[in-house]
């Protein structure tokens, strides 16, 4: 097996290009979420027309290869779809101008998206989250990992026991008056190293933490990729970029985490 993951479109359009080139080479196509609430910072304005044709285009990506394609949801995200999650950790960049609009399409699109999404692969089961979950989020939580944890995570949008859980922020995210990591939806990649992830027998794949353009930060047991960039993951688990960036920009020890301040509830 094949899969092509991006990490948060925030109404960016990278997802193009990787996603024709590879569309019929791969067995799955997956996005980690974040479709709305750009970045201000990244040199280009994105207009509200913009944003809505690229999300409407991941849509029909969806619909028309609905095996193929998977869809997870962000935390930029479940705050249109959910409001008792808005009210808890709504998070800034909040579309509040546009916000009926998103609700609307996330509700008249329900069924293409979900917060999980697991495969098998080799040794390992490869699981994929908009945000990672880790081992202290999961035992605080009662979170059984399991081969199940797919469905376990997914069905916490279905309560609002549930939905209090995901909306768990980390000390990297809450002016450091939060807990020692957040949610699948929230945790930061600097919370999430410090804790660990699953252990053996299990590989995570997400974004979430906004990194250089191109980058990565892969250690054992798991892989952020949120930089702009679509990356293949093989039955080894074995994960590269589609295209390649400079070494020094891909492999910087220090500074790859971009600024996250303007990405806190």
């Amino acid at each position: 097996m094949r899969i092509l993951v991006f990490g948060d479109i925030h109404g960016r359009k990278f997802w193009k290009e990787p996603t024709k080139r590879y569309l019929k080479r791969v067995d799955k196509i997956i996005f980690l979420g974040d479709y709305f609430d750009p970045y201000k910072d990244e040199g280009e304005i994105l207009f509200y027309d913009e944003i809505m044709d690229n999300f409407n285009e991941i849509l029909e990506l969806k619909r028309n290869n609905s095996d193929k394609v998977v869809l997870l949801l962000g935390n930029h995200d479940f705050h249109y779809c959910n409001e008792q999650f808005c009210k808890l950790t709504k998070s800034t960049r909040y579309d509040d101008t546009h916000c009926h609009d998103f609700e609307r399409l996330f509700n008249e699109n329900k069924d293409l998206f979900k917060l999980c999404h697991a495969e098998k692969l080799g040794d390992n089961l490869v699981i994929f989250t908009h945000a990672g979950i880790t081992k202290y989020w999961s035992e605080k939580y009662n979170i059984k990992v399991d081969e199940n944890i797919e469905q376990t995570i997914n069905d916490l949008a279905e309560s609002n026991d549930g939905v209090a859980k995901l909306a768990a922020i980390g000390v990297e995210r809450s002016w450091w008056f939060g807990e020692k990591a957040g949610s699948p939806l929230w945790c930061d990649i600097r919370e999430f190293v410090k804790d660990g992830g699953l252990g053996e027998g299990y590989y995570q794949i997400f974004g979430h933490t906004r990194l250089k353009k191109g980058a990565q930060v892969t250690m054992k047991g798991f892989s952020c990729i949120d930089s702009q960039e679509g990356f293949l993951i093989d039955d080894n688990c074995k994960i590269k970029k589609v295209r390649k960036y400079e070494k020094k920009q891909a492999n910087e020890k220090h500074g790859t985490v971009q600024d996250t301040e303007n990405d806190k509830p």
